[in-house]
């Protein structure tokens, strides 16, 4: 499974890893594998605040 995280400009990668590490908890208890994580700003939108 691929898992793609993407702060929107003001997001803090602190933050986003920290949310990652609730994402990956909670697909690993529904038996699912992250193969390939990709964490930070990929699409932006003028330094608005929150991740998708």
């Amino acid at each position: 499974m691929d898992v793609l995280l993407n702060g929107l400009g003001a997001t803090k990668y602190e933050e986003l890893f920290v949310f990652y590490g609730s994402v990956v908890e909670l697909l690993e208890q529904r038996g699912l594998h992250i193969v390939t994580p990709v964490v930070g700003e990929q699409v932006t939108s003028l330094d608005m605040a929150g991740r998708s």
